[in-house]
């Protein structure tokens, strides 16, 4: 108020208006600092956006959607800056009451595809992207997380970096089912397989078995006939490791209940087989592989002789329906090729239709004197009457 006082005397200075406990406030120095962030020193800005992510969680909802993240936004798309401002970023994007979804597409979506589809990506922005799935799981359209995102997590396979390859393979389980089928068995099983047959990390390795098996209810069986195990059976050739077969083995053991019986004793079996026969197992992993061995060909017996009964109990029921359909004829209806040699008879006792005489159609009172196949039945029926009353 002392700045509104009309005698000049009694005002405040200058220098107590900018000394004043409110513009000393340290979320008004930061937003300030950060609407200047660009006149800085990179080296100033690095240290300035690390320590952001710190106390941004300390700023009210209204400051964080107008102010913050517009500015941070920005600097998602910077080659020196994005990793550092994914931080903050990311500190408020875990906090849904911080950031719904249309303020995420409002404020920071234009920029972070920008980021996620430039060619150059630092190691250490594309391990906190994938890190943090869940959020863009979560704030993302699935569409959108298919065309933009999903990239990172191809690139993360194919990086040769471990520590982000472990990362993506820890989280494709989280969107293995949610994305389009052509872009799982197209895109990221063949970058997976690779993974699992180029690595020679051993750890690596039994973690990609392990992700695969996630596909197990999402493959087709052409797929994994044709795909998966061609690569495991290579797999296996490569490394006899023990540990690893028993990794394989279980992988395999995921994908048994697709198949049919005959697949599974022709393409499965065979391949759990020769691995037995073939890795260098301990004795306890040794009895692990033989004893899936033993379900398989359990499960195989048990299949097949519910479909050979399934066979024996139809033909019994058509046998059946065939018994009394003969017995509900009882000689009433007259089957086809006894018709035939009924007619035969019939024409070789009194002549072909044509011949009939004038006075036989008169005498049965045929309606259609042309229909001599029908007159020939009415024959039949009164030469039986004419017998049935000569015998009476």
């Amino acid at each position: 108020m002392k700045m509104l006082c009309s005698n000049e005397k009694e005002r405040i200075g200058l220098n107590e208006v900018i000394n004043h406990i409110w513009f000393n406030d340290p979320r008004i120095k930061t937003l300030d600092y950060l609407e200047h962030l660009a006149e800085k020193e990179d080296q100033h800005k690095i240290q300035f956006l690390t320590g952001l992510s710190k106390v941004i969680g300390e700023f009210d909802g209204k400051t964080i959607q107008r102010k913050l993240l517009p500015l941070l936004s920005k600097y998602l798309t910077n080659d020196k800056l994005s990793t550092h401002a994914l931080g903050p970023v990311l500190r408020v994007l875990e906090k849904e009451s911080l950031c719904t979804k249309a303020d995420f597409y409002l404020t920071i979506w234009p920029n972070f595809q920008l980021l996620c589809k430039g060619k150059e990506i630092s190691a250490q922005g594309l391990y906190i992207i994938i890190k943090h799935t869940e959020i863009w799981i979560r704030l993302v359209e699935m569409q959108d997380f298919q065309s933009t995102i999903l990239v990172l997590y191809q690139k993360g396979l194919d990086c040769g970096v471990t520590k982000i390859q472990e990362q993506v393979i820890s989280v494709i389980p989280m969107f293995c089912k949610k994305i389009e089928y052509a872009t799982l068995k197209n895109s990221l099983l063949p970058k997976l397989l690779n993974l699992s047959l180029t690595t020679s990390h051993g750890q690596l390795r039994s973690k990609s078995l392990e992700c695969l098996s996630n596909f197990s209810s999402i493959l087709d069986v052409q797929t994994i006939t044709l795909s998966v195990l061609p690569a495991l059976e290579k797999l296996c050739q490569l490394d006899s490791d023990g540990k690893l077969h028993v990794a394989i083995m279980r992988t395999i053991e995921s994908f048994i209940k697709v198949f049919n019986c005959r697949d599974l004793a022709t393409k499965i079996l065979p391949v759990l087989l020769d691995m037995a026969t073939s890795g260098q197992f301990s004795a306890k992993q040794f009895g692990e592989v033989m004893d899936t061995i033993d379900k398989l060909i359990k499960s195989i017996k048990t299949i097949r002789t519910h479909e050979l009964e399934e066979i024996a109990s139809s033909n019994e029921r058509i046998e059946e329906i065939k018994s009394k359909s003969e017995k509900k004829a009882n000689g009433k209806i007259i089957p086809e090729t006894n018709l035939f040699d009924f007619l035969t008879d019939l024409e070789k006792k009194i002549g072909p239709p044509k011949v009939i005489k004038e006075e036989t159609k008169k005498e049965i009172n045929n309606d259609d004197p042309n229909d001599d196949w029908g007159l020939i039945l009415k024959i039949g029926s009164t030469m039986s009457t004419k017998k049935k009353r000569e015998e009476t």
